[in-house]
């Protein structure tokens, strides 16, 4: 915190803290900290798996072996090739990371492809095509080098593919039009197997912070252009604000062409940059960080996305909870400062708490479409409406079929309506399982800065999976591609060891 030494704002807090020091808002803090250290919570954290227990169970047992040996195998054929492999022009393709740069790029290519090239074949299944061919960069990594190809079992793996299993077990089940089953069942699960791929593609950490960077540069780009649509004061389409809503110049959109969306990549992103401002050491990365932090934050703002501004107040209060909760207070204190004196964001915040928009919303609006799927779910209870049929893009391609259908704004109820309880407890434990092993990889993590990356990454899916509650998120590809990609980058920070950072004799994993 050199570089922050001696400022006014330090010095500000440094008074505030001097003065609150007894006040009753800090006992309470301090008391509930000493509550914490003996709660089932802190407990339970205490008790998620580390490293050592991966081994255990046994479906993971069982699969783990074989992995072993299949690599015991081809470890003869890596030896005997060794300079082959690590000198000749062939050896380039082995760095397969930088095939990440596309699905790191989904926003742009699609943007390009669907507004410039317009060739419908290749605007429809281009994200197809590299998922299919990232599949094969790892299988090419998974024979010539044992780095990147995950040694054993991950422990998301598993849940992921339960999860997709399910998923398609139901769809057979309740499914009146197949081929509409079909394309649900893809919309929901296809972007998962990105998991795999960045894990196959990620062996170093090398690896893994190129791709962070990646994220953060395409994120600052993303936020740039949308503060200025917002300067500029770019025309939007009036049904992004309510008929009886005042004084809403335009909302930012950038090229995602949804405010909400882009809302969504800030909170996903803005802790990530956020742990590297507060990690690195160096004064002018430390303000690139801070700079990128900023105008996320700006961006942010700007996209007068009330869903993603609830995300964002939960995944920074996650990040300083689990970084530092000293900051807790501070951070509280800046987003009363922002709400108090940024209108856009006072008006918006007021406006939602009106009888005006809950009038309006019960109308024709988010509320109103919530009770609708509640009473759907109630006459659909255990299997659903069927996958595809309601609440996504895959129900509004077809109109023509589901007339009444809409976005239901709440990706949650939206699964439970197409696919019964079942499917909404499913989907839940899928991201219960995310939360647990991000935690597990960074009690597991043994590198600070890779600890402090895994806070960053692991706030920002909190973000995601509150934001999910008041949209569809996960009914946007990229998004459920930025997820997942995220959740393997924390799985391989905590969980994975490279071939120079194991122990002599010991196996990579």
């Amino acid at each position: 915190m050199s570089l922050a030494k001696g400022s006014v704002f330090l010095s500000f807090f440094g008074k505030l803290g001097s003065h609150a020091k007894h006040s009753a808002v800090v006992s309470f803090f301090q008391k509930s900290g000493a509550f914490a250290e003996h709660s089932i919570i802190l407990s339970t954290l205490k008790k998620l798996p580390g490293k050592e227990d991966l081994e255990k169970g046994f479906i993971r047992s069982g699969i783990n072996g074989r992995i072993r040996s299949r690599n015991q195998a081809l470890e003869s054929f890596r030896i005997r090739n060794q300079s082959f492999l690590k000198t000749s022009a062939f050896a380039s393709w082995l760095d397969t990371v930088k095939f990440l740069g596309f699905p790191v790029l989904y926003f742009v290519i699609d943007y390009v492809l669907r507004n410039y090239v317009q060739i419908d074949i290749l605007s429809s299944y281009w994200d197809e095509v590299i998922l299919i061919t990232g599949f094969c960069f790892g299988f090419f990594r998974l024979i010539f080098q044992s780095e990147g190809a995950y040694n054993r079992t991950t422990p998301l793996g598993i849940p992921v593919l339960l999860f997709i299993m399910f998923y398609t077990a139901l769809m057979l089940m309740n499914s009146p039009d197949t081929a509409i089953g079909i394309e649900g069942l893809r919309a929901v699960t296809q972007y998962m197997l990105w998991y795999f791929v960045a894990l196959f593609l990620i062996g170093k950490d090398r690896d893994l912070n190129r791709v962070y960077d990646w994220f953060l540069i395409m994120g600052s780009a993303f936020a740039l252009h949308g503060i200025y649509q917002f300067v500029m004061n770019v025309p939007m389409p009036e049904h992004w604000v309510d008929m009886a809503e005042k004084g809403v110049r335009t909302r930012s959109f950038s090229i995602i062409g949804s405010p909400n969306i882009l809302g969504s990549v800030m909170t996903l992103l803005i802790p990530m940059s956020l742990a590297l401002f507060f990690e690195e050491k160096k004064t002018f990365k430390k303000l690139v960080y801070l700079g990128m932090t900023g105008f996320m934050g700006l961006c942010l703002i700007f996209t007068q996305s009330r869903g993603a501004w609830i995300g964002f107040g939960v995944a920074i209060l996650a990040f300083f909870l689990i970084y530092d909760r000293r900051y807790i207070l501070p951070a509280i204190a800046a987003g009363l400062l922002v709400f108090i004196m940024v209108p856009q964001v006072y008006d918006r915040i007021v406006y939602m708490l009106s009888e005006e928009y809950i009038l309006s919303s019960m109308t024709g609006g988010r509320l109103v479409r919530w009770q609708t799927g509640m009473n759907m779910l109630k006459q659909n209870l255990w299997l659903g409406t069927g996958i595809g049929r309601f609440g996504g893009a895959v129900a509004m391609n077809h109109k023509d079929l589901f007339p009444d259908t809409f976005y239901m704004d709440n990706y949650y109820l939206k699964t439970a309506v197409e696919g019964g309880i079942f499917a909404f407890l499913a989907f839940a434990a899928l991201m219960i399982s995310v939360l647990r092993w991000s935690f597990g990889a960074l009690t597991a993590c043994k590198s600070q800065r890779k600890k402090t990356m895994i806070v960053g990454m692991l706030s920002g899916l909190i973000g995601i999976v509150v934001h999910n509650f008041f949209e569809n998120v996960f009914e946007v590809p990229a998004m459920v591609t930025y997820f997942w990609i995220v959740a393997a980058m924390i799985v391989y920070a905590g969980f994975g060891k490279t071939k120079e950072e194991a122990p002599k004799g010991k196996e990579n994993g």
